[in-house]
């Protein structure tokens, strides 16, 4: 066992959690574990079918008929590994590590996205003396990956009407706006050339990639000015389509549904009369605009252009803006039979235009605050399979409204192009009063131990707090996390001393209510 940190509650239970493999909808062994350590304290617990978990905990001696408190966390995290890594998110453990006095991951995300907040709740759980109203604690399947969990879960087990969600990003906040959600795909059926000319000796093929962008969670960083990987890709693709009237054949980008995608890759055909140097040269230019765009937010993203190996040619476009794509990192080089498709050219130039033209970032700020995102688009994942194109296209907004109006814009944008978008997940946010009766046992707490005001959030993401909010008409919530830095990267770091700090506010916080 891997024990270098202390107290014993809750790091014990962080090493252990670390241990075992969560990604979303594979959380089979994590609920084991939930269930095992129900069972050895001997409290009630329910399993359902998709793997929540429910444990309860009666009151403390004078606390036992008090109105119960439900702690929430969820048991899944975003599973983001460097390129060239070969960690296993299925079967092996987080391999962290300490440094400088925070948490970290070698080559992957760390999970304290919600790790901590599980960690958390389990040492509440253990410890004997502690003062608490009965305790509902509710552990969720799937939040990373559309909520599926908490909208399914059965409230029927449940009476709290106040809620402490452990899940959020930053110690000595809570979070009184979170967003709405709806996920899904932008679907279009692919049209083949079967009675065109194929890929013969009168077209070549070229590979491009853009990478090496910082990438971020795609709710908190859309704001930030951050380049995408599918969007910058779908604007080479389309001008190259313009000056040279080139035919794709392959894309792929994006690995997570919550997170801006880092890398894209695609592939194009175009006449063997154009020449190579006039490819390259293009590439080269449109790249240099690029860079110049996002110099300040992206300052090592990369976008290199090749011919397609067998095509005569190794290297090309090196310099500045535009850099030699090495192929063994990634995809290896695209050719006829490696999973490309030779499309119409009315299929291909409706695909181009569509990633050209795709709305990403933020719709709507807050007027009173523009720094505050209010509603937002992500494209995070792209690629051609199974005869379809799929985009999967996250909608975000504070208000109920805003979302479902994104997404019938998003359907709206697809039909233009012959697609459709296929809802996958729904999910609601929430609202709380910044005067609640927890927020204000919270604002003393923080303020006893820091001298510090408590910092309340408006957050432009989601959380399980939102739909378990709507299904139990909770009327009092409040967010109690340690501070988390850079969530869905590989970048992810959790700060240990106020992670320690976080466990004993929580502690005190139940005391008091």
């Amino acid at each position: 066992m891997k024990r270098v940190l202390d107290p014993e509650y809750p790091f014990k239970y962080f090493e252990e959690i670390s241990r075992i493999p969560r990604k979303s909808f594979h959380e089979l062994e994590i609920a084991d574990y939930l269930v095992c350590f129900a069972e050895e304290k001997g409290l009630w617990y329910s399993r359902d079918a998709i793997g929540n978990v429910i444990i309860k905990k009666p009151g403390s001696p004078g606390k036992e008929n008090e109105p119960a408190v439900i702690l929430q966390a969820h048991m899944d995290m975003v599973c983001v590994r460097e390129e060239g890594s070969s960690h296993d998110f299925l079967q092996d453990p987080v391999d962290w590590y300490l440094e400088d006095g925070w948490l970290k991951a070698r080559g992957t995300t760390l999970g304290a996205d919600d790790g901590a907040g599980v960690a958390n709740i389990l040492g509440i759980l253990s410890e004997p003396d502690l003062v608490h109203p009965p305790l509902e604690c509710v552990f969720t399947v799937q939040e990373e990956d559309g909520m599926g969990g908490a909208n399914n879960l059965d409230y029927s087990l449940l009476s709290a009407k106040r809620m402490i969600g452990l899940d959020g990003i930053k110690e000595g906040t809570t979070v009184v706006s979170a967003s709405g959600v709806i996920g899904g795909q932008i679907v279009k059926k692919l049209e083949t050339a079967a009675g065109e000319a194929t890929e013969t000796a009168e077209t070549a093929e070229y590979e491009i990639a853009v990478f090496g962008l910082v990438s971020g969670h795609g709710a908190l960083g859309i704001g930030l000015g951050l380049a995408n990987a599918i969007q910058v890709a779908g604007r080479l693709l389309y001008r190259l389509n313009q000056k040279f009237g080139i035919r794709l054949s392959f894309i792929s980008g994006g690995t997570v549904a919550h997170v801006i995608p880092k890398e894209c890759r695609a592939a194009f055909s175009v006449g063997q009369s154009i020449k190579e140097e006039e490819i390259i040269r293009f590439v080269r230019e449109c790249a240099d605009e690029v860079r110049q765009e996002y110099q300040e937010t992206e300052p090592d993203i990369r976008i290199s252009c090749r011919k397609a190996r067998g095509s005569g040619s190794e290297a090309y476009a090196a310099g500045t803006g535009c850099e030699i794509y090495n192929a063994g990192t990634g995809r290896e080089a695209h050719n006829t039979g490696s999973g490309g498709v030779f499309l119409t050219q009315k299929c291909s130039d409706e695909i181009l235009a569509m990633l050209y033209l795709i709305p990403v970032g933020p719709y709507s700020r807050k007027q009173s605050d523009l720094t505050k995102v209010e509603a937002s688009w992500n494209l995070s994942m792209a690629g051609l399979s199974d005869g379809e194109l799929r985009l999967w296209y996250i909608c975000r907004a504070n208000y109920p409204g805003n979302v479902n109006e994104l997404a019938n814009k998003a359907a709206a944008f697809a039909k233009i192009f012959g697609a459709e978008y296929q809802e996958r997940f729904h999910y609601s946010g929430f609202h709380v009063s910044e005067d609640s009766p927890l927020i204000r046992v919270w604002e003393e707490v923080y303020r006893e131990k820091t001298g510090k005001q408590l910092e309340k959030l408006y957050l432009h993401a989601g959380l399980d707090a939102g739909p378990i909010f709507e299904g139990l008409n909770i009327t009092d919530l409040i967010v109690v996390m340690p501070t988390v830095l850079d969530v869905h990267t590989t970048k992810e770091r959790m700060d240990v001393e106020s992670f320690s700090r976080t466990y004993q506010y929580l502690k005190d916080i139940l005391a008091g209510i």
